[in-house]
């Protein structure tokens, strides 16, 4: 069984209002909460690139079973 932090621990996290991130990103995900100015209605998570730049999170099945996240600085 794995020892490290499952992505169900750092989702966990995100719902916190953390930023979570795998040791050899660059950049970290984050929960976007809507407000009266947003065009979405529901939550969702982004990532912010090294570069500052804001995408689509895209969590793929690797990511989903690493045993290495961590809450980003």
């Amino acid at each position: 069984m794995p020892t490290g932090v499952l992505f169900s621990q750092a989702f966990n996290w995100l719902l916190e209002g953390k930023r979570v991130q795998r040791p050899h990103w660059g950049g970290y995900l984050i929960v976007q909460v809507p407000d009266e100015n947003s065009k979405m209605n529901q939550r969702y998570i982004y990532a912010v690139c090294k570069n500052g730049e804001i995408v689509p999170a895209v969590i793929n099945q690797l990511d989903m079973f690493a045993t290495d996240w961590m809450i980003a600085e």
